[in-house]
């Protein structure tokens, strides 16, 4: 028999399921364990806040569905996601160790809690963390913020947020960081209810998973999380309540202490409270403290909620709607290195696809990063950058942002690029109307003299091309790797994500994304030309041919939306 573990499609929540699968491995010799990616309502409608299309629920439902249909076994949760009220027919069977329950503040520079300049735009898509920044700085701006971790990192490194709060845990699973950070313990902010913690849900009656799943459960995280959730369920909460709780297992006496914050949306009124009581009884001591928060007022403060009672059903139509267009229903395999709110996911989103994440390529920092560095330290030096990727892009901003020196002359590869680059604050002056190596160099060489230097921060895997050119025209060019390219062969992610069936079709944006999808796909015994398959441009295409692969289209320009209009060009014949 093989136990199916169920789980959301984004980066995080794939890491987080993928932990299981090799702890129930480990635990259990011989164990047959397979992941099942299952799309949520939550993971298609990306602009609206959560608050508004039924809270954090969006993200459970349809995995719970999978569970009662017995399409899964086992589902992997974010346990401060999960609804304190189990369906029918469900049960959380296991609570894993918790890491850190604490929320995280991310900025580009210096940006001590609490001390924040009049206008400082903080992000954040929870009621709870932007009522507690309102009550610890008023003179803050709290907007919202939706997104997978990567890309809520990316915008705020891109500037569209001066700082943003994360849940740490999150942050460090996924090996990422900013180059500010500050842990957020009590008594600046209380995290919310189950913050750090896994829950994993079953089905009632699944005795023998429940068995299986007891090597993974931790009951002093249990009691902590099952008190604070407790308090919350007693508030009339659901995941989307201005409530943070944090409980501690005392290791002298083994009593339970447990501190809870209730604030009013803008943070004008705070309640704060402690208990403690018997570790062995963690739902009754969530409870007690909910009662008192009660008697104290709390019910004013509840009342200034208006949460929407059908945010839930607006939701699952809006995901509905998108079934009628062009693309309607249709599963597309992307093959770069994005998470599903990435930008070729959204272009295909916008035409009603479901986009189905499989990184066939990893993006690491570079081996030797001294030439990079020392490149950046005397930028004054040169009068052009070049940047033909977006994290390329990336990489010149984050090394850039402290730096006094003016900014060289920018050229793009196209209009991706320029994208990022413009919303990073660079002023782009050349994109050339042909959106490749040949094309740029084309327009760029026209424009230089003999004592221009370019600084081209580029790929570990970069094409020859762009930079034989410049130095065959006899124009200095200084090249330094910003960032190293690998083929990934994710063969249990393609395999968790054909349990959903057959792709309509399989995109490709790079030669490496390319040789990372074959040996996956070799590896599980599976046929690439079930689907069609399209390349975002020459090269990519040249790629695909050497490995075997049919062409099915060449995007018209190297944009994601262009390949996106591929997709629905063909798949519309």
């Amino acid at each position: 028999m093989t136990l199916r573990v169920g789980t959301r499609g984004s980066r995080l929540a794939l890491v987080q399921a993928r932990g299981i699968v090799d702890s129930l491995r480990g635990a259990h010799p011989g164990l047959e364990v397979e992941l099942v990616v299952v799309q949520t309502t939550g993971d298609r409608i990306l602009d609206a806040p959560l608050a508004k299309i039924g809270g954090k629920g969006v993200f459970t439902k349809e995995i719970e569905s999978a569970l009662l249909d017995r399409r899964i076994d086992i589902a992997v949760h974010s346990l401060k996601d999960v609804p304190t009220l189990q369906p029918p027919g469900l049960d959380l069977a296991a609570v894993t160790i918790r890491e850190s329950p604490f929320d995280v503040l991310l900025a580009a520079r210096p940006m001590p809690w609490g001390g924040f300049p009049g206008g400082t735009r903080i992000g954040t898509s929870s009621l709870r963390r932007g009522a507690m920044v309102r009550a610890a700085a008023p003179n803050a701006t709290v907007l919202d913020l939706r997104g997978n971790v990567p890309t809520r990192i990316d915008k705020m490194m891109r500037g569209e947020y001066d700082a943003i709060i994360l849940a740490e845990a999150g942050v460090a699973r996924l090996g990422l960081d900013a180059p500010y950070r500050q842990v957020l313990s009590p008594p600046d902010l209380l995290p919310a209810p189950g913050q750090g913690a896994l829950g994993l849900q079953i089905r009632d009656d699944d005795t023998r998973t429940r068995e299986l799943l007891q090597v993974l459960h931790d009951e002093e995280s249990a009691a902590c999380c099952t008190a604070e959730r407790a308090l919350l369920h007693a508030l009339g909460g659901g995941c989307q309540m201005p409530l943070g709780a944090h409980g501690t297992i005392d290791r002298e006496t083994g009593k339970l202490k447990l501190l809870g914050r209730i604030l009013s949306p803008d943070g004008g009124r705070v309640l704060d409270g402690k208990i403690t009581g018997d570790a062995s009884d963690p739902g009754a001591v969530g409870s007690k403290l909910a009662s008192l928060f009660l008697e104290r007022g709390a019910r004013e403060i509840l009342a200034q909620l208006h949460l929407p009672s059908d945010g839930f059903e607006q939701a699952v139509a809006r995901s509905a709607a998108l079934d009628t267009l062009p693309l309607g229903g249709r599963r597309v395999i992307i093959t770069r290195d994005e998470d599903s709110d990435g930008p070729l996911s959204c272009a295909l989103r916008d035409l009603g696809a479901h986009p189905v994440c499989l990184p066939c390529v990893e993006h690491r920092p570079p081996a030797d990063a001294a030439p990079f560095q020392s490149a950046m330290k005397r930028l004054d030096i040169y009068t052009w950058v070049v940047l033909t990727s977006r994290r390329a892009v990336r990489a010149f901003v984050e090394a850039t942002r402290e730096s006094a020196a003016s900014t060289p002359r920018v050229a793009c590869v196209g209009r991706s690029t320029r994208d990022a680059a413009t919303a990073a604050g660079l002023k782009v002056d050349l994109v050339p109307g042909r959106e490749d190596a040949e094309g740029l160099l084309g327009e760029l060489l026209p424009r230089l003299t003999p004592s221009d230097r370019i600084l081209y921060p580029r790929s570990s895997r970069a094409g020859s091309t762009l930079a034989d050119g410049l130095r065959d025209a006899g124009i200095t060019l200084d090249d330094p790797v910003a960032y190293e390219t690998h083929p990934a062969a994710p063969a249990d992610l393609l395999r968790a994500f054909l349990h959903q069936g057959p792709p309509h079709a399989i995109t490709f944006a790079s030669p490496s994304a390319v040789a990372g999808f074959v040996e996956a796909a070799r590896a599980i015994d599976w046929n690439v030309e079930t689907a069609p398959c399209f390349a975002i441009g020459n090269t990519t295409a040249r790629a695909m041919k050497e490995h075997g692969i049919p062409v099915a289209r060449i995007a018209r320009e190297h944009t994601f939306p262009s390949l996106a209009e591929a997709v629905k060009d063909e798949l519309s014949r």
